[in-house]
């Protein structure tokens, strides 16, 4: 541990009070300029012990020690940024490449909400409270008859139901085609289950009532409401509503891949998009060459390199093979096979959309200045400075030279003894019955060399006469924790293990005895590396305890605990 300078521990006792004194209630933590809220270390609280309901098992303690981690790490990167870490290169690509992610995803969002609005999750939600139970007949029209005929089908069924004492589920047995339920019983199900039509049909029923003929993707339907109930411990609406969008993204899905083509192709036209298919040809000739190596692009010249594929804004955006490399190198990992020209075309316009248009778009309308994808952005930098800073300050200081670990075993010999190793006589079976009916028999007197040689079902114990071994205790768990527990000569057993069931006598034991240092020099090594890792890390953290403003809050962390 670094020594402390007396005004160093004055000047953070000064701060501690100070600070101390004006502490957010909705703040747990504060290292520099950072906070930590309540609402975040909620989740990292069930993030880090496991989900809510474990974190809810744990003692306060286990929240401190989490909070204790956060400080630590917040620490690390306010000493990563000011060793100037965040200007290393991979720093810096990182924020970048996730500042583009989060504002191409940002424009995807508004390409959403073009379709899904805030009023069709808000209806989504408010219908979602109940459930219904609804059976139904299902014709459809098709191969064997024509919709017109259907639909006078339909009709037909749906008179019949109005016949004095016909049962609903009798005429579904007749006439639904619906096979995965032949008496048309759908059971309960939630909003959003089924498709539009049906779902709104059936929501608009009476408990008892049957609707008119209505028709959907899967044919003409008649539908019988059986009751309602409600959702139980539904999540409020703000909690809802991500999953909601969702949810309804997949049922609008071909309403928004329109829209996201449509918005690609006036992207395109406005930028006048021009494809060089002879630099194009150039690429695929290359590429499918017979003899083209694991990278085919090393076969381009440098010129080539830099041909333009697609150009943009009368020439100023060139899309080179270059730009695409790494998408070619991904999808030949994921099973693509380049068989046509075509194929490459699509390659390079789905690069291109990705790499070029989206985020070219999204930065014209404003969302790489968006606070929550700076934010996004920002958590990856610091992870990644996080990452560069344990690095240097730890992990790169922390080898062993050979004379370290020698030192290390000359001192702790007793840490690198051989185990102590037991030599057993054992039979293993996979009936417990017949495990302790064996056992009976060598305890009445037989020979239990025999009886392994007739029963065991351990091979390699099997064709010795059941001797197993020499084991130590922490092998074939538990029998080698309960071999070193027990007398020589002493039945054990039966003893479960790997789901059979083994009994056995100890026939000798070895004591613990030295070994070597180079048979064990690299397990030596290793734990003088950890301890060395060990010292390290608690010098660089007593320092940055000692250097960094920082206090803790127990009020609301206590108040977090016992809500929890």
């Amino acid at each position: 541990m670094l020594v402390r300078s007396g005004i160093v521990l004055v000047l953070v006792s000064l701060f501690t009070v100070f600070t101390g004194c004006m502490r957010d209630p909705d703040t747990v933590a504060k290292v520099g300029d950072w906070e930590l809220s309540v609402d975040e270390f909620r989740k990292i609280v069930a993030g880090r012990l496991g989900g809510e309901e474990r974190a809810a098992e744990r003692d306060f303690e286990a929240y401190k020690e989490v909070l204790d981690e956060q400080v630590e790490r917040r620490m690390k990167i306010i000493d990563g940024y000011n060793k100037g870490v965040d200007t290393d290169p991979s720093v810096q690509e990182a924020y970048q490449r996730e500042l583009g992610s989060q504002a191409v995803n940002k424009l995807a969002r508004a390409m959403y909400e073009k379709i899904i609005t805030e009023e069709m999750v808000r209806d989504f939600y408010d219908h979602a409270g109940e459930e219904v139970h609804v059976s139904h007949i299902l014709i459809r029209a098709g191969d064997t008859r024509t919709e017109e005929q259907a639909k006078e089908l339909i009709q037909r069924v749906r008179r019949e139901l109005d016949r004095p004492g016909v049962l609903f589920k009798e005429v579904a047995q007749k006439y639904s085609e619906d096979t995965t339920a032949t008496d048309g019983d759908l059971g309960w199900f939630g909003w959003g289950v089924m498709v539009p039509e049906f779902q709104e049909a059936a929501w608009a029923l009476q408990p008892g009532e049957i609707s008119d003929p209505i028709r959907s993707s899967y044919g003409w339907h008649v539908l019988q409401l059986h009751g309602r109930r409600a959702i139980k411990d539904r999540p409020t609406f703000e909690e809802d509503k991500d999953r909601i969008f969702q949810q309804l993204g997949r049922i609008h899905g071909t309403a928004i891949q329109d829209t996201a083509i449509t918005f690609v192709e006036q992207e395109k036209e406005e930028r006048g998009l021009v494809m060089h298919d002879h630099n194009i040809e150039i690429l695929y000739d290359k590429l499918t060459g017979r003899n083209a190596p694991s990278d085919p692009f090393s076969l381009l010249s440098e010129e080539q390199q830099n041909m333009p594929l697609v150009t943009l804004d009368e020439g100023a955006t060139n899309f080179t093979p270059e730009d695409i490399r790494k998408s070619f190198s991904d999808a030949r990992r994921q099973g693509f096979n380049l068989q046509s020209i075509d194929d490459l075309k699509q390659l390079i316009d789905g690069a291109l959309v990705r790499d070029v248009i989206l985020p070219d778009a999204a930065k014209e309308m404003g969302y790489y200045e968006d606070p929550e994808v700076l934010e996004a952005a920002e958590r990856v930098r610091d992870s990644r400075v996080y990452q560069i800073i344990s690095q240097k300050m730890v992990y790169d200081r922390d080898e062993a030279t050979l004379e370290e670990a020698k030192a290390h075993f000359d001192a702790n010999p007793d840490e690198y003894k051989r185990p102590a190793q037991h030599t057993l006589i054992e039979i293993l079976v996979s009936d417990e019955r017949l495990a302790e009916r064996l056992a009976r028999r060598i305890r009445g007197g037989e020979n239990m060399r025999e009886l392994a040689v007739t029963y065991s079902e351990r091979r390699n114990a099997k064709e010795k006469e059941g001797v197993l071994g020499p084991i130590t205790e922490n092998q074939y768990h538990p029998i080698g924790q309960r071999a070193a527990e027990a007398e020589l000569g002493e039945l054990v057993g039966p003893v479960k293990s790997m789901g059979k069931y083994s009994i056995f006598k100890v026939i000798s034991r070895e004591e613990p005895a030295p070994r070597p240092f180079e048979q064990v020099k690299n397990k030596v090594r290793a734990d003088v590396q950890t301890h060395k890792r060990k010292q390290l890390e608690e010098t660089w953290v007593d320092s940055l305890r000692n250097s960094i403003p920082h206090w803790t809050n127990d009020g609301p962390l206590r108040n977090l605990f016992e809500e929890v």
